[in-house]
Parts: C-alpha cells; structure tokens; sequence
C-alpha cells in the first residue's frame, strides 16, 4: 500500500483548501446547539446505511452529543449489498452507539 501524502490531497485551487478538523468542529457544534437549544431533545437518531455519508454523519453526531446520546437505527436500502447492514453495524460499535 502506498503512503498518501499531504500534497496528494491538496487541491489545485487553493481557495479549495478547508481546515477539515476546523469545519467538524463547527458542524458539530451546529448540531449540538439545534439538538439541545433550538429543538430541546436529548440525543440524535442517525439512519446508517453502511455508507460513506451516513457514516460521517453518525461521527459527527457523536462528536456533537457524546455516544451515549446518538441512536443509529441500521437502514440498507434494499438494493444494498448484504455486507452494508455489516459495515454499518461495525462502525457503531466502533462509535459505541447503540
């Protein structure tokens, strides 16, 4: 497997660049102020496909409130791969959600 550096991922157009940490942090601090402030609930519900999108937000929902206020509810499509119910599982338990 070949290393990836830095400048692999760098886009052409620096404009393009973001501070990734920095953008998680300030969307993770958006759902945080929704979930608790504006809409006074205690947790989030993330539907989790197994996918790329559905996992980073599972992530960020967790960053948001904590594990043990984020709820995945496992959601395949239909016409999913059988491994995705798998990979979705896997990642929240690597989250510690249930």
């Amino acid at each position: 497997m070949q290393a990836v550096s830095d400048q692999t991922l760098s886009p052409a157009n620096p404009r393009l660049a973001i501070d990734s940490e920095s953008v998680a942090m300030q969307i993770a601090e958006g759902l945080r102020a929704q979930c608790f402030d504006l809409l006074k609930r205690r947790g989030l519900v993330v539907g989790m496909s197994g996918g790329v999108d559905s996992s980073v937000c599972a992530g960020l929902a967790v960053r948001a409130v904590g594990a043990k206020r984020v709820f995945g509810l496992l959601m395949p499509e239909r016409d999913s791969e059988p491994e995705s119910l798998d990979l979705a599982r896997t990642w929240a338990e690597q989250l510690g959600i249930d």
